[in-house]
């Protein structure tokens, strides 16, 4: 930070609702909220609710000017609203940091306005915190997700960074993995069993095969388009080893 304040470089401290374009990916902020940024410099906030969670959109949307047919001479002016693939990167955010995520994006309902919402989904689509893959924030600790939030993100890919067994905080906790599992497979009321967490879309980079063979990283790549399904894979790589692609295995998408 010494060397940032007595450089050129331009820098700002982002809270939710902070966006910017890079090319055809926008990134916003999404927590912390302005309101846990007050509170850095003043009565505190635990750290891991200071982290930046980033909302990854590609294709970003643009905005696109076209010729009148009616007025030669004259244009229309549009939103263009490609329909983007959404990737939610949680960082370490707790549940003070989440809370705060649910104020500033909130869930919009028809039951309590009909007419606004849709005008309001007309001009920022749906639910904010939609995604397509979901980065579980703080490594799945129990203090870092619930049910709630999950399913309002929906994510049909969600990936938890691990060593599983070897992990010496206890990563994942049983209670964020079961809420992770009820979110995508509601079953506690019935009674039953989820399926197994691959089966999910539920990804971890500690788990290993049958035989012991660790599964290592996560890739998972994003067409250019929504028509096609994303590519889950596996890198099948140590801790400590350089990832070869060559040795990447894909995986069902959910």
């Amino acid at each position: 930070m010494s060397r940032l304040e007595s450089s050129p470089i331009r820098r700002l401290q982002p809270s939710s609702g902070t966006s910017v374009t890079f090319d055809d990916v926008r990134f916003t902020v999404v927590a912390p909220g302005v309101g846990l940024r007050t509170r850095f410099d003043t009565y505190g906030v635990q750290v891991n609710d200071a982290s930046i969670v980033l909302m990854v959109e590609y294709p970003a949307q643009r905005v696109y000017v076209e010729p009148d047919p009616a007025n030669p001479g004259r244009v229309d002016r549009g939103l263009s609203r490609p329909k983007s693939w959404r990737l939610l990167l949680g960082a370490d955010a707790q549940f003070t940091s989440w809370a705060q995520s649910t104020v500033d994006f909130p869930d919009l309902q028809n039951e309590q306005n009909g007419t606004l919402v849709d005008e309001l989904r007309a001009a920022r689509g749906t639910d904010y915190l939609k995604s397509d893959v979901f980065k579980i924030s703080h490594h799945a600790s129990k203090h870092g997700v619930n049910v709630e939030l999950l399913e309002r993100v929906g994510a049909p890919v969600t990936l938890v960074s691990t060593q599983g067994p070897r992990s010496r905080h206890g990563f994942p906790h049983v209670l964020a993995m079961e809420a992770v599992r009820e979110s995508r497979e509601a079953v506690a009321k019935s009674g039953g069993e989820h399926r197994p967490d691959h089966e999910l879309g539920i990804h971890l980079t500690g788990q290993s095969l049958a035989t012991s063979e660790a599964l290592g990283s996560v890739a998972v790549v994003v067409p250019a388009s929504r028509g096609r399904d994303l590519a889950v894979f596996r890198l099948m790589d140590e801790r400590s080893d350089r990832v070869a692609l060559a040795d990447a295995r894909r995986v069902r998408s959910p």
